[in-house]
């Protein structure tokens, strides 16, 4: 006759389980002692499990029964949380042998391993070893229906049928391979999930019950999202509704984009409404309406789109009407993006650095700082961009810092700039150079002396703070210096003419050089 369980040799085991606890509690406190013993009773309703206490001493008993597995059960079992019990704690424990009648979870032809098991206090004590193989139970869960059929990621489906609890805590549920989250306290009848993110449009449902797994024939089947409504024109700084019907239920899992040929940039979702979103253009997105793009919702990874153009920036004000170099000026904007790499602003047609303006929170300001250098006397012609748009011009009107100088220097023979420094020649050997500087404001002249005490007639910047200096003898010759300008405000002899060169006789009035020759006298 065909033994229908297999048992290791008990002696051996019960010696080793006794070991085990002597060594786990080094004979601290008694504790109950207990073997599994082997299963009776086998048939296809079911299989009888059986152990015996041999002793009963120590701390109160907080639960008891037999564990069953479809692997080997370890002697750390207690790090698993998930393995079966079938448990007797609504019985008193009493010295000797305990039962326990199992008629659900068990699938035909599986090898389930079971061990008796105690805890008492903190302690988990463990019987040996058995195994059976399953002839099937009288008491397997069943799906009989669901509801709602048609359904979408967040949205709580109800599982009718029967035995839902019996092999908990083994209990799971699945919709076309996807596990689904088991919401609130299952009944015996009864089981709500929660949909799942990544199904496909149709699909099984799954239930797993203890070692049991059933499938349901009727499919589910996921509604396809819908655009519905979608503003023609979006900007900047302002919030949009999209209109949807059949979007997800899991808020994050509703994706807005603008782009095409899966070239996307993302939106703000600010807010999941009933069948719609709320949203929001990224300022640190730089949008490129000019490609024709879409707006796509990604409801839960399934596309739905519609065209969408993105508004040009507009400025409606611009303050003070007249500013000087370094004042302040403020641009009231609408439909810019806050973000510097994105938002930039054109001051008469050049692009300013981003350091020289701010954007205010809101999106509604910009405040720029007038240049000093580089600027003219007249009308200055403001420009914002934003992405690829830009918006219309406004204008302000640059008006002259002007300086009061030494009114006993009237005569200065010439003028240059060099180094963004305007240099003004004056009639001294002893300092033939000033300068301003109008970085500085109300800066006043600052004297450049010079070792030659030569007057210059002309003087011209070339480079590296350089420049040609010509002076004239009698009116009829030129002799030329290259000077350098230093730090300390002193210029320097670098080179000068080998010879002089007459001036032109056809007009005494104007300087007509033929050649200069430079060496090196330093």
């Amino acid at each position: 006759m065909k033994k229908l369980f297999t048992r290791p040799i008990p002696v051996l085991l019960l010696l080793f389980v006794l070991l085990f606890c002597e060594k786990e509690f080094n004979g601290e406190r008694p504790f109950v002692r207990l073997i599994t013993l082997p299963p009776t009773d086998l048939n296809a309703e079911g299989v009888t499990l059986n152990g015996e206490f041999l002793d009963l001493s120590g701390d109160i008993m907080n639960d008891y029964g037999f564990l069953i597995d479809a692997e080997n059960i370890k002697p750390d079992v207690v790090k698993n949380p998930d393995i079966l019990k079938f448990s007797l704690k609504t019985e008193t424990p009493k010295l000797g042998r305990f039962s326990f009648r199992a008629e659900y979870s068990l699938s035909v032809g599986q090898t389930y391993y079971i061990r008796a098991y105690a805890i008492q206090g903190n302690n988990f004590i463990l019987g040996e070893e058995f195994s059976f193989v399953s002839k099937g139970g009288a008491a397997n869960p069943s799906i009989t229906s669901f509801s709602p059929v048609d359904i979408v990621p967040g949205d709580t489906l109800t599982l009718v049928g029967q035995n839902f609890t019996l092999g908990l805590p083994r209990l799971s549920a699945y919709l076309a391979g996807k596990e689904a989250e088991i919401v609130g306290t299952p009944s015996n009848t009864q089981l709500k999930i929660r949909v799942p993110l990544g199904i496909p449009l149709s699909g099984k449902i799954q239930l797993t019950v203890g070692f049991i797994s059933i499938t349901l024939d009727k499919n589910y089947q996921r509604l396809k999202p819908d655009m519905l409504k979608v503003p023609g024109t979006v900007k900047y700084g302002a919030s949009f509704l999209v209109e949807c019907k059949n979007l997800s239920k899991i808020f994050g899992s509703n994706e807005v984009v603008i782009g095409k040929n899966g070239i996307y940039q993302s939106c703000l979702v600010l807010q999941q409404q009933k069948d719609a979103l709320l949203v929001k253009l990224d300022d640190s997105n730089d949008y490129d309406p000019e490609r024709g793009d879409s707006l796509f919702v990604f409801a839960a990874a399934l596309p739905i789109s519609s065209k969408v153009n993105i508004a040009k920036p507009e400025i409606s004000g611009i303050s003070p009407a007249l500013v000087l170099p370094d004042d302040e000026v403020t641009l009231v904007c609408d439909g810019i993006s806050t973000n510097k790499n994105v938002t930039k602003v054109s001051w008469n047609g050049a692009e300013i650095p981003s350091a020289n303006y701010s954007i205010g929170a809101t999106g509604k300001q910009v405040t720029l700082k007038v240049p000093y250098w580089g600027n003219i006397p007249g009308t200055i012609k403001v420009m914002v961009r934003s992405g690829q748009r830009v918006s219309n011009e406004m204008s302000t009107r640059v008006v002259v810092d002007l300086l009061t100088l030494n009114e006993e220097q009237k005569d200065w023979k010439y003028a240059f700039n060099l180094n963004d420094k305007l240099f003004i020649g004056l009639p001294s050997g002893e300092f033939p150079f000033e300068y301003l500087d109008p970085s500085k404001k109300a800066s006043g002249l600052q004297r450049i002396s010079s070792s030659s005490r030569q007057i210059f007639e002309h003087a011209f910047p070339t480079q590296n703070d350089q420049l040609l200096a010509l002076s004239v003898e009698n009116n009829s010759a030129v002799e030329g210096q290259l000077l350098g300008i230093l730090a300390n405000n002193t210029a320097q002899l670098i080179a000068k003419s080998t010879n002089k060169i007459p001036l032109s006789a056809n007009s005494p009035a104007t300087l007509k050089i033929r050649a200069l020759l430079l060496k090196t006298t330093l």
